[in-house]
């Protein structure tokens, strides 16, 4: 009798097994830094001290350097900006005039690509190439190209300065403006590397660049607004969204159909529908002069900031809700807190 109710326990427990499996997707993470976020630190200008930390979707179990504590070797001088394709992670570092390969879920160093790096900014990729862009102070401006080999394709040359760069509608977009200075852009042809057009934006200073569900947009400062436009790839600007009195619109991110901006130490949460935007107040940050909201990223249901405490000691992040401002976490991270990557 007792074999026979074990065998019948047995047999239910395995339906139910077997039924939590159909109804349950277990994610598992493909390395110990997976399921999480990359933090990514600068460093001190001048100094190899850029590192990347990592803390998991819930926001607990924080590691830091993890490419060091890996590689037994330091990243290098100002980590710029992060791009991923596939199961690797692209670091430009800045000030070290390198792209480093690592895998993104382990942090193990695979490659490194130095030709015709010079002061790199940011990379993306179109038609299986790399494109990085190179932008030295008061030097040379240009996109370097490159293989699946990381074997130089192209250099493109630019007379005015190259900064964050997407790929949107199977074109290569540059943003033609840096600190809010500039109100060009440009595309890129990935499938022979030729520049097909230089635009401007009707009026202000381009600030920085976001795509959202396939669409590019832009932010603009103009003298008495500032704008959010949506550009097409032929250059031409198909919808403008004015946000009414503002001048100094910083970090434009779009998540959840909601447009999300800084001034100040200031959060601003937006909805879409509306072309004429009256600012509105979400998340007031401790203000700490010009390292205040030096990192800002909103990831689904998080809006992730970093105060750089003016690159003198580690800096503080804070994680708030994307939904009711409230925050969720707060921490020490690395030299120069700028980026936040979901890494899943």
């Amino acid at each position: 009798m007792k074999k026979v109710l074990a065998i019948a326990f047995a047999s239910a427990l395995l339906v139910q097994v077997s039924c939590r499996k159909d109804d349950e997707q277990i994610v598992v993470p493909k390395g110990e830094y997976g399921n999480g976020y990359l933090i990514t630190n600068e460093g001190n200008f001048g100094t190899p001290n850029a590192s990347i930390d990592f803390i998991s979707n819930a926001l607990s179990g924080m590691e830091s350097e993890i490419y060091k504590a890996k590689n037994n070797e330091d990243l290098g001088d100002v980590l710029q900006s992060v791009t991923f394709s596939g199961d690797d992670a692209y670091l430009v570092v800045n000030n070290s005039n390198k792209v480093v390969v690592a895998n993104r879920y382990t942090m193990e160093k695979k490659a490194q690509i130095t030709e015709e790096i010079a002061s790199p900014r940011y990379a993306a990729f179109a038609n299986n190439q790399l494109y990085v862009t190179n932008s030295a102070y008061g030097g040379a401006q240009f996109v370097s190209v490159y293989n699946q080999a990381h074997e130089l394709v192209k250099k493109i040359d630019f007379t005015m300065t190259v900064e964050e760069i997407h790929t949107v509608g199977g074109q290569v977009f540059v943003q033609n403006a840096s600190f809010g200075n500039g109100n060009q852009y440009s595309f890129i042809n990935p499938s022979d590397n030729t520049i097909t057009g230089t635009y401007s934006v009707p009026e202000g200073n381009i600030v920085n660049s976001r795509v959202y569900e396939g669409k590019l947009y832009l932010l603009v400062n103009g003298t008495a607004n500032a704008y959010i436009h949506q550009v097409e790839t032929n250059g031409s600007i198909a919808k403008t969204y004015t946000i009414s009195g503002m001048t100094n619109a910083k970090n434009l991110d779009i998540e959840n159909g909601n447009f999300f901006f800084t001034a100040g130490n200031m959060i601003y949460k937006n909805a879409m529908d509306m072309e004429t935007i009256t600012p509105s107040e979400f998340i007031t940050v401790q203000d700490n002069s010009w390292s205040t909201l030096y990192g800002f990223e909103v990831i689904g249901d998080k809006v992730f900031t970093s105060d750089a405490k003016g690159f003198t000691e580690a800096s503080e992040v804070t994680v708030y809700s994307a939904g009711d401002g409230s925050v969720l976490k707060t921490l020490t991270a690395g030299m120069g807190t700028s980026g936040f990557y979901q890494n899943n």
